[in-house]
């Protein structure tokens, strides 16, 4: 489930949540907002009302439609496109994705977000203590996820510098029809013989 939506344009980080932290009775995420799903029971829990919500995910989808307004973001060329792909059933486009390009920027170097933010620039250590998956609070998810989304949106320039003086700008649309190519394999999925697999689970184990 998507629990929030960053988006950082023009220096500035936007947030949208759609699922609460703050437990429930039952110790269980509350939800704000079910994408593809009836409104929730209580659609006050952020100060938002139901036509308001409506409009939120009505301008999200324009966004992501938008043949001319390039969707940038750290593996969003294969995770983030595939959970938006199982909510609405299409793939943002355009993307840039900046794990792909720091894979070409310099191959030998880490690809996790808070190093090529820290390689980059000055950023406070937002992923060491694992927010996405502890937060407690709306505002601490918040925050993490305004975080990401700045750090990924200023990595930009200096990626797209790099690719271009290394002349690596052909080999980018090459790793992105080989990524358009796995999600379809993660889509597809394999098959394979449950008997054999017991077989070798038995034999080599």
């Amino acid at each position: 489930n998507i629990r929030c939506i960053g988006l950082y344009y023009e220096d500035q980080s936007i947030v949208v949540h759609f699922k609460s932290c703050v437990a429930d009775r039952k110790n269980e995420l509350v939800p704000v907002i079910e994408l593809n799903a009836p409104f929730p029971v209580d659609p006050e829990y952020f100060g938002y009302t139901m036509t308001e919500y409506r409009e939120i995910l009505s301008m999200l989808d324009a966004v992501m439609r938008d043949e001319n307004v390039e969707k940038i973001g750290h593996n969003s060329g294969y995770f983030d496109a595939l959970v938006w792909w199982q909510k609405f059933g299409y793939f943002p486009g355009p993307q840039y994705d900046t794990i792909l390009a720091h894979h070409l920027a310099d191959n030998e170097l880490l690809h996790r977000l808070q190093f090529v933010t820290s390689y980059y620039l000055d950023p406070p250590p937002w992923k060491s203590e694992h927010t996405a998956i502890t937060a407690r609070t709306d505002a601490d998810l918040g925050e993490y996820c305004a975080l990401d989304v700045a750090g990924t949106g200023r990595i930009v320039p200096y990626l797209r510098k790099e690719i271009s003086t290394k002349r690596q700008g052909r080999i980018y649309q090459q790793s992105e029809r080989l990524q358009e190519i796995s999600r379809g394999m993660r889509i597809i999925g394999m098959r394979f013989d449950e008997q054999r697999r017991l077989e070798h689970l038995e034999n080599y184990t």
